[in-house]
């Protein structure tokens, strides 16, 4: 068995801006938009795992450390925390979803959209799987990569149209 390793770097501020861009245009129908990422990217999910809180242990130190273990992304309203046990261990999984959310700002938005999608993008990319604009047309003004199809452009095509 044979393992590729590949390294890929890329300054990621042009594909910021242009999805940024993208979003702001389309904020005057972000409902359609918001549900339209909601359809597309219904099935990623964060699942979480932490012990349960301890009720007796109460005071500001165990809140300040909740705080800081508590994931970033918001809590799925659907019944996301069930206990599971492992060796006796009780702990608590907590879904998140990986729709940004409505109303964060457009450049949060495209950011948490180029992290969601970059590991795709990449394995795509070095697979040679990603699909793009022919090399025989003229490439469209935005793209800014040298690659059939910059990572702004595949959540785009993905995610957005």
């Amino acid at each position: 068995m044979s393992l590729q390793l590949c390294f890929v770097y890329w300054d990621m501020s042009p594909c910021l801006r242009t999805l940024t861009d993208i979003l702001e245009e389309c904020s005057p129908v972000t409902n359609d938009t918001q549900k339209t990422m909601k359809s597309r990217m219904s099935h990623l999910v964060l699942v979480t795992e932490h012990p349960p809180i301890d009720p007796e242990a109460g005071g500001s130190d165990v809140e300040q450390d909740i705080d800081e273990n508590r994931p970033l992304l918001r809590n799925e309203d659907t019944g996301c925390s069930t206990p599971s046990s492992q060796q006796g261990d009780s702990k608590v999984t907590s879904n998140y979803s990986l729709v940004p959310e409505a109303l964060l700002p457009a450049q949060a938005k495209a950011y948490q959209l180029l992290m969601t999608y970059s590991a795709a993008y990449v394995k795509l990319l070095m697979s040679r799987r990603l699909s793009g604009p022919s090399h025989h047309h003229k490439r469209p003004l935005r793209n800014h990569c040298v690659a059939p199809l910059c990572l702004c452009q595949y959540i785009k095509k993905k995610v957005l149209q």
